[in-house]
């Protein structure tokens, strides 16, 4: 999930002009960013679904400061995403807070994965 919101990050980054990466026309880059950004709303749907299922359904253990970290960025990601789909298809005057709920999703996805995954991965665990 992480690196679909890197995907999304770089995309929108060269779009506006911001990066300057790869030769790559902007129709093609807006494609890719509205594609990839499905991907990653429908992702975000499934696992905080998983999620609400592994800690209502089974009880998990909620002592870890990690998780108490990891729920609250996990739904703000969740519900910034939505409002940014919201204004991208149904809202279209607040378009111009696109790039502002961008990147707080970016950063909400970034933390969460800060506190889910890269304990795991640095084997902290």
């Amino acid at each position: 999930m992480f690196v679909l919101a890197v995907v999304q990050l770089v995309t929108m980054g060269q779009v506006r002009g911001y990066i300057r990466f790869v030769k790559v026309p902007v129709r093609t880059l807006v494609r890719v960013h509205r594609w990839v950004g499905i991907g990653l709303s429908a992702l975000v749907l499934v696992v905080m679904l998983l999620c609400l299922y592994v800690i209502v359904g089974l009880g998990y253990n909620l002592e870890y400061s990690r998780v108490k970290a990891h729920i609250p960025l996990g739904a703000a990601a969740a519900l910034v995403l939505a409002a940014k789909v919201l204004a991208s298809h149904r809202y279209r005057r607040y378009l111009r807070h696109s790039l502002r709920l961008g990147l707080l999703a970016f950063a909400f996805v970034a933390g969460t994965f800060v506190f889910s995954a890269l304990w795991f991965y640095l084997g902290l665990a």
